[in-house]
């Protein structure tokens, strides 16, 4: 029997191997990550969603939810980063987060658009820093 041909693969076939499976493995990634959902479309208008209560969001982080509550204070830093609170002490309450490059899910200026209103916000609810947020929400939309 030729054993010779189990032999494992030269190094220069096993680099190609390591780097393509690396390159697969990231590009992967990166798709996903920029694709919204197909049920979880940018919503405009009115919300019909059912929806959990900031509170209610702490039992399920790590999920993606739609929570409603009311904006009562915004700010927008220096690198155009929107911050859309549920109190002014961001700390106390729920938050949600849109990054520069989300805004263009969205058709006005939501920090300016949601202040002091009652909104449904739809994302990935997670745990940050002590504070529950939404991290680039799929929609936001007025609340009925």
């Amino acid at each position: 029997m030729n054993l010779n041909r189990f032999k494992t693969l030269s190094m220069p076939r096993y680099l190609l191997f390591v780097i393509i499976a690396i390159f697969l493995v990231i590009t992967g990634i990166v798709y996903s990550s920029t694709q919204t959902p197909a049920e979880l479309q940018i919503s405009s208008g009115r919300s019909g969603n059912t929806f959990v209560t900031p509170q209610q969001a702490t039992l399920n982080p790590g999920t993606v939810q739609t929570v409603r509550f009311h904006v009562g204070y915004t700010n927008t830093d220096s690198n155009g980063t929107e911050f859309l609170d549920q109190y002014v002490n961001y700390r106390t309450g729920f938050v949600v987060v849109v990054y520069p490059n989300y805004l263009y899910r969205f058709s006005g200026d939501p920090a300016f658009e949601y202040l002091d209103s009652t909104i449904d916000v739809t994302g990935m609810v997670t745990w940050y820093d002590g504070y529950l947020e939404i991290l680039n929400p799929f929609s936001i939309s007025l609340a009925n």
